[in-house]
């Protein structure tokens, strides 16, 4: 299932901007340039097919069970947004187990379908090192490399990370 409510604005409220609420647990937020930046450069690659359902198929796959209708809905609202030249900055909320995960995976995934990398950002490293573990999992026969950036790591390792991020050698 996916309980919750959405609200705010998509993008900064200019053309375009929308007002709204449904019970898939996305959330529209103010937008952040960075996140936004995919939704706009994606429209110049793929306007209007950001899921077309070859890739659908390919996304949905990595996931062991069948998505919910909730999320469903969550995620054909992401990919449409992410076809429009507005920035957006979500925030995906819902009760422990609604899935929540799976519909930021399927984001990010879609965000790396079109040639870009996503972040997943998590309020403790507790939590973020459980995002990584099953991310890998799912994603451990594909090709979306996958790195963790968090609060514990060594100068040396936030180096190689940030020189990997450069180089384009992660996804995720």
């Amino acid at each position: 299932g996916g309980g919750g409510r959405t609200g705010g604005r998509r993008g900064r409220g200019g053309p375009g901007g929308r007002q709204g609420h449904a019970d898939h647990g996305v959330a529209r937020g103010g937008g952040a340039r960075d996140i936004g930046q995919a939704a706009q450069g994606m429209v110049g690659r793929d306007r209007g097919q950001a899921l077309d359902d070859r890739l659908r198929g390919r996304i949905e796959r990595r996931f062991p069970f069948t998505l919910s209708a909730s999320q469903r809905q969550a995620i054909e609202e992401i990919a449409h947004d992410m076809a429009e030249p507005v920035p957006m900055n979500r925030l995906l909320h819902g009760d422990v187990g609604s899935g929540k995960t799976a519909v930021a995976t399927y984001a990010m995934l879609l965000a790396v379908a079109h040639g870009y990398s996503a972040v997943l950002m998590t309020p403790t490293e507790v939590l973020a090192r459980q995002h990584v573990r099953t991310l890998r999992h799912l994603l451990r026969a594909s090709r979306v490399r996958i790195a963790y950036c968090g609060g514990g790591q060594t100068a040396a390792e936030k180096r190689q990370l940030q020189e990997s991020l450069e180089a384009g050698d992660v996804d995720i």
